[in-house]
């Protein structure tokens, strides 16, 4: 598990959000080449940050362990946070559902692809 597998997790994860949004946000971005130009770095310090949790907690194989465990993280560390900066915001939850959806699966990539070579 190493540099390579964080960036091809975060390359991976980054196309996932790319097809993600095409299908579900269409409209919701101001500058969406931006925002995508922005996302591939983002997601692949998510992937470094995430080996990190996995190299320190001891999760180095398993594919479905790599795969749970990063959807547990989108899940319940992502997804709670989205929803309260909406909630604060007052965005509608579909906007939450769609991010929150994201995230789960985009960790989930990286969690399986971090922990597949």
């Amino acid at each position: 598990m190493g540099l390579l597998n964080v960036f091809a997790a975060g390359i991976v994860a980054w196309l996932a959000g790319l097809g993600w949004y095409h299908r579900f946000g269409t409209g919701r971005a101001t500058r969406p080449r931006l925002v995508a130009a922005v996302a591939l770095p983002v997601m692949i310090l998510v992937a470094g940050f995430l080996r990190h949790i996995y190299m320190v907690s001891g999760l180095t194989s398993g594919i479905p362990l790599g795969l749970i465990a990063g959807m547990g993280v989108g899940l319940f560390f992502i997804s709670p946070w989205l929803w309260l900066r909406d909630l604060a915001q007052g965005q509608a939850n579909r906007s939450t559902l769609i991010d929150a959806g994201y995230a789960c699966v985009a960790t989930a990539i990286m969690g399986a692809l971090l922990v597949a070579f």
